[in-house]
């Protein structure tokens, strides 16, 4: 009989050990009874997904110990949603009136899923926390589950928990914040640093204290490509807040009350599309204007409704943006589901808020930057003269008549200078290229310099022709030029021609004052039709004036007639095709200098050299080349 009892008991400790452990095993999240979750499929346009509601409210903490026994979740796609349901049906209130102060909190300890830390494929996991206060999220939360993209919605938290979720940081590849209604507790500004493959992130209606961007917001994100900020609150951005962000395209900061642009965009290399829509910018400073242009991938700027200030010190940035070729209304491109945020009824212009006689009037229009022009002092750091509307309107008729008329004299111009230069070829005259060295001149050319520098009066030895685009690079060649040792002279657009004056007039006096010729030709250059019409000038000019080259013993000097000589410096490779028909002409007749980034040493020694022997002047030629 004991023998009897002892196989009894053993038993029913195997049946109870059965109970019990077998329908672990089988539990899925879409259990209610075992979860405290339930599973609703959403479905339309050939889509579905299975969502996992986890309600949360303030009579009840949620028991995160119902998923110790979880080993099954829904097929992909799915997502897990912790939500506050607030009314009597257990329903999301759209009436901001009955919208709620208070949110159940939320505290979520490591490790949820047990068993599914080694499901094999791993679990993919979609976050969501809605309506809810989120207290914090302990590291390894997610533990053994991969974790593609969390969004919070409506959520009440202090700060970003980023640094719980970098177990993640390899596979994490968006998050969004986004309110309804901005009267949520401002957060700290977040910081997105290391995630490897973080591809979006999107913030809206979001409060942050203090109200900007820190360094490094946006650092080591390699395959990060969109980055929309809108209707919160960032009123300045670090000049370090963006970088090691190579793939980034896509920057948005709008309706944020923004007051300055971010010099950081200049180190985002492959950035195509910076929307700053809806801010509070004033006006652009030099460095401002300056980091525009070193986004050298920039496709579309969208700067429209900001209160522009049209003072003097806006000039540069309108002038920049009337020439630009940049798409400049684009609206945002959609990414991911955030898409549908976008307030596609928006109304973009670009007009002037400040002073009030130029209140609405675009800063496209041609004649503002003519009016500016005429009424700024050197300085350019007052507001123009107060005139009148009906001034200004007559200012831009005249403008735009100028325009006219001076497009069709540079039409005129460029056909007669072609067709001269091409009777010059027939009658083979021989042009000098000038980039030679000059080591060593006998006595005669030292003498004939002398003779002929005290009857040459000029007031530069180099008139500088470049576009805008290389103001840069000319600020660079100032001091290297003009100081020590060289003290040479340069003619340079943005600092020596006369404000208010005529182009045309100010390019006339700077060749005719300068005894050489400058040209910094690239892409943007030959595209530009003030820069050609500059070329052609100055090309006119040595046509009528360049003579051969006077040799003595080992010297070598330019002889009479020479006093304005042509230096081509190739800042791109460009094909000789795409080059304007004026350097085709001449292109076997001019020495030109390849701007070489890796030997800069080299390539400044042999542009000053070139300048220092346009001052020496020849007694006799003994030779034409």
């Amino acid at each position: 009989m004991a023998h009897h009892s002892s196989d009894s008991r053993l038993l029913c400790s195997c049946f109870l050990l059965l109970v019990i452990i077998e329908p672990a095993r089988l539990v899925s999240i879409c259990n209610t009874t075992i979860s405290g979750c339930e599973c609703m499929l959403h479905s339309g346009n050939g889509y579905s997904v299975t969502v996992v509601y986890c309600l949360m409210s303030l009579q009840t903490v949620f028991n995160f110990s119902n998923f110790q026994n979880v080993s099954e979740v829904p097929p992909e796609p799915w997502k897990l949603n912790f939500v506050q349901y607030y009314d009597a049906f257990n329903r999301l209130s759209k009436n901001k009136e009955t919208f709620p102060s208070w949110k159940a909190p939320i505290v979520i300890p490591g490790n949820i899923f047990p068993l599914l830390v080694a499901a094999k494929p791993r679990v993919n996991l979609t976050l969501y926390f809605q309506n809810v206060h989120l207290i914090s999220i302990e590291k390894e939360a997610f533990s053994g589950m991969t974790l593609q993209s969390i969004k919070f919605i409506d959520t009440q938290m202090s700060s970003l928990p980023m640094d719980s979720l970098l177990e993640h940081s390899s596979s994490l590849k968006r998050i969004g914040i986004r309110r309804k209604w901005r009267n949520g507790t401002p957060i700290r500004p977040p910081q997105f640093q290391y995630f490897q493959a973080l591809k979006e992130i999107y913030i809206e209606n979001t409060d942050f204290n203090p109200p900007q961007l820190l360094d490094h917001t946006l650092y080591d994100l390699p395959s990060l490509t969109s980055f929309i900020m809108a209707k919160s609150t960032v009123v300045n951005v670090s000049a370090n807040a963006f970088q090691r962000v190579p793939n980034l395209t896509q920057l948005e900061i709008s309706h944020s009350g923004l007051q300055r642009i971010p010099l950081s965009v200049s180190h985002i290399r492959n950035l195509k599309s910076l929307n700053l829509t809806g801010n509070s910018i004033m006006d652009v400073t030099c460095r401002e204007l300056d980091s525009l242009r070193g986004a050298s991938s920039l496709q579309s700027l969208n700067m429209a409704n900001n209160p522009f200030s049209c003072t003097c010190d806006l000039l540069p940035f309108i002038k920049w943006l009337v020439k630009s070729d940049l798409d400049l209304t684009q609206l945002r491109l959609p990414i991911y589901d955030y898409a549908y945020t976008l307030d596609v009824t928006e109304t973009f212009t670009y007009s002037c808020s400040s002073p009030g006689h130029l209140r609405d009037t675009s800063l496209l229009d041609l004649g503002l930057v003519g009016y500016l022009q005429s009424n700024c002092s050197m300085q350019g750091t007052t507001a123009p003269t107060n005139h009148t509307t009906n001034d200004f309107a007559q200012n831009s008729t005249v403008t735009r008549l100028t325009v006219s008329i001076t497009s069709a004299v540079i039409v005129l111009g460029i056909a007669l200078l072609i067709v001269a230069v091409l009777m010059h070829r027939k009658l083979q005259i021989k042009w000098v290229g000038l980039f030679r060295r000059y080591d060593r001149f006998n006595g005669n050319c030292n003498q004939a310099v002398e003779q002929h520098l005290e009857e040459a009066r000029y007031d530069y030895d180099a008139f500088i022709c470049h576009h805008d685009s290389m103001d840069g690079f000319v600020a660079d060649m100032i001091p290297r030029i003009e100081g020590e040792p060289n003290n040479f002279r340069l003619c340079v657009s943005f600092r020596d021609f006369v404000v208010g004056a005529d182009e045309l007039t100010n390019v006339t006096r700077a060749l005719e004052k300068s005894r050489g010729v400058i040209i910094l030709l690239d892409g943007e250059f030959i595209t530009n039709g003030q820069c050609l019409l500059e070329l052609n000038m100055a090309c006119s000019q040595m046509i009528s004036s360049v003579g051969g080259v006077a040799r003595s013993g080992d010297g070598a000097c330019l002889e009479p007639g020479s006093e304005t000589r042509l230096l081509l410096v190739l800042m791109d490779a460009l094909p000789v095709e795409v080059l304007p028909a004026t350097l085709r002409a001449l292109r076997d007749k001019i020495t030109c200098l390849e701007w070489d980034t890796k030997d800069e040493e080299r390539c400044w020694q042999q542009l000053t050299n070139s300048l220092r022997a346009l001052r020496l002047e020849p007694v006799e030629q003994e030779e034409t080349l």
